[in-house]
């Protein structure tokens, strides 16, 4: 029996050294790629450095100075809402470590005095498991020109002094659940927790003085900043919701007086948004890579995020220079059209990118438009539209395995999904998209009558746009009625009619806005509008009623 304890305990030991070697090993590995790719891929960059910080779960002082580099090179990027995103994953850490009661379970040495000790213990902490520094992103032997070309140094602004663990605040729970957390960063419940620990190791593991109520506070404090920069003003009003909570507990009025003000000024740019809707937050790129020289990229497909003045010609020249260093020749990275590839009839020795823009998928009720924060919060599914077969259409919907925003700015493509359109469906969609334009212009608020009668104009005045009669006319005329369509042929009708009638809205709408000079203009719409009502009224009338449609015959 003794002989058989032995054995287990070392094989025990074995198993726990070859995890260690397997964790140091990869550490080094990550530490080398960023030293190579700092400068030339970003997106690989701050993948390294999550997955870094994600390697020290059982280390959580170095696992959040990892978060804050992130955020700094987020920052130096100009990548707001990323770096907004990791100060509010190193937040909700905190709150968990306050809403466990592990604040409690801290030495002396956790408190106050923590403060003045983190930078060494956090230092020595940092190298055990992997010898990697979190403020140099290099291996602690590494030399002093691999730092400079490393990484940039990131280091970690101490937090203000841990909040004593005898104050009053911290032997109650915190005023608001860490469940609220998510509200500002989507995918927090698939992200790892803090270890579950007895009371030495808390007091060992946590010195940093961010774990504390003043820590939090200042943490969110940060991440509010950063939102600001990005114009994501709905997730403002939530982070100064959660400190004028902590102000409150604390007793802490003069902040919480400026705390409520700040959520003032925030709200006023939300509703200044809502009345000219002009606030631009992302764009979306699809990049699909082929090539043995791309190694685990290869036949993958990422969605990238990029700020609102990106384009796709700057956009696709950024992507092709990230790769540039892993062929010989510069022409041996070719962009490829959007249309199905078969790799086997590719060069292995060159590099293959297919890139195109897309759009948030959300799916709404009838031809309501989501709004701009709902297009860019917790959203995981994009929209590429393409011609197919001449008059039809395809719709490709790509999934992504997490939701943007993320602590990263490109998500792995999970699953892709292909819609074709037939004419009738096609044609359909182009009048709930022109019906959804004139809505959301009619209820801009002050009116733009300029936006209102371009768009007046392309719906009603036949020489600009003929496409609700020339709809009439291909689905609506006697000898052209769809048979095996007839739930799309009723579709069709209620589009119709809804176009006639807000274009009607929008005619009288304008109307009211207009000067004499503009009066022309206004008799010659009202006129073309009687003229298309009349003739779309007619074609509708061909249409059989829903009672005496016959649906087709089940094969």
């Amino acid at each position: 029996a003794v002989v058989k304890q032995a054995e287990a305990h070392e094989e025990d030991m074995r198993t726990q050294l070859q995890e260690v070697v397997r964790r140091v090993t990869a550490l080094l590995d990550y530490n080398n790629t960023i030293s190579m790719v700092v400068n030339i891929d970003p997106e690989l960059t701050t993948e390294l450095y999550e997955k870094i910080s994600n390697s020290y779960f059982d280390s959580p002082d170095t696992r959040v100075q990892w978060l804050e580099n992130m955020t700094s090179y987020h920052a130096k990027k100009e990548n707001w809402m990323e770096a907004a995103q990791c100060k509010i994953h190193h937040a909700a850490l905190v709150a968990e470590f306050l809403e466990k009661g592990y604040d409690r379970a801290r030495s002396p040495a956790g408190g106050p005095s923590a403060a003045a000790s983190s930078s060494s213990s956090s230092s020595s902490s940092s190298q055990s498991p992997g010898a990697v520094s979190p403020a140099t992103g290099v291996g602690a032997g590494a030399s002093s020109a691999s730092r400079s070309s490393s990484a940039p140094s990131a280091p970690v602004a101490p937090a203000p002094p841990a909040a004593s663990a005898s104050s009053s605040f911290l032997t109650s729970k915190l005023p608001f659940s860490t469940q609220m957390f998510a509200r500002i960063a989507p995918n927090l419940h698939h992200e790892f927790g803090l270890p579950e620990l007895g009371g030495s190791d808390v007091a060992s593991l946590f010195q940093l003085s961010s774990w504390s109520v003043n820590g939090l506070i200042q943490l969110l404090k940060e991440a509010v900043v950063l939102l600001e920069q990005s114009k994501m003003f709905e997730l403002c009003l939530e982070t100064y919701s959660l400190l004028a909570q902590l102000y409150q507990r604390k007793g802490m009025l003069p902040d919480l007086v400026a705390c409520l003000e700040n959520y003032r000024q925030s709200a006023t740019h939300l509703l200044e948004d809502q009345k000219e809707k002009s606030r631009l937050l992302a764009r979306y790129y699809r990049v699909n890579f082929y090539g043995a020289k791309f190694e685990e990229l290869n036949g993958q497909g990422y969605i990238y995020k990029r700020p609102p003045s990106s384009n796709l010609r700057e956009f696709t020249t950024s992507v092709k220079a990230s790769y540039r260093h892993l062929v010989d020749n510069e022409k041996d990275v070719v962009l490829l059209g959007n249309k199905a590839v078969n790799p086997e009839e590719l060069d292995p020795d060159k590099l293959y990118i297919q890139i195109a823009g897309l759009l948030p998928y959300v799916e709404v009720a009838g031809d309501s438009v989501a709004g701009t924060f709902e297009q860019h919060f917790g959203i995981k599914r994009f929209i590429f539209e393409s011609a197919f077969e001449k008059t039809r259409k395809k719709k490709t919907i790509y999934t992504v395995e997490l939701q943007f925003p993320y602590l990263k700015n490109r998500l792995l493509i999970s699953s892709t999904e292909e819609i074709i359109l037939s004419e009738l469906e096609a044609a359909i969609e182009l009048l709930h998209e022109r019906v959804a334009s004139i809505r959301s212009e009619l209820n801009h608020r002050p009116p733009r009558m300029n936006n209102l009668q371009q768009i007046i104009q392309g719906s009603v005045v036949p020489m600009v746009n003929e496409g609700p009669l020339k709809i009439c006319q291909d689905f609506l005329a006697s000898e052209n009625i769809p048979k095996s369509e007839v739930g799309a042929l009723f579709r069709l009708r209620d589009a119709l009619a809804d176009f006639v009638k807000m274009c009607g809205f929008a005619i009288r709408f304008n109307a009211k806005l207009i000067t004499e000079q503009h009066k022309p203009f206004q008799e010659m719409v009202e006129s073309k509008y009687d003229v298309m009502k009349r003739d779309i009224e007619a074609y509708l009338a061909n249409v059989p009623d829903t009672t005496d449609a016959e649906e087709p015959p089940v094969e």
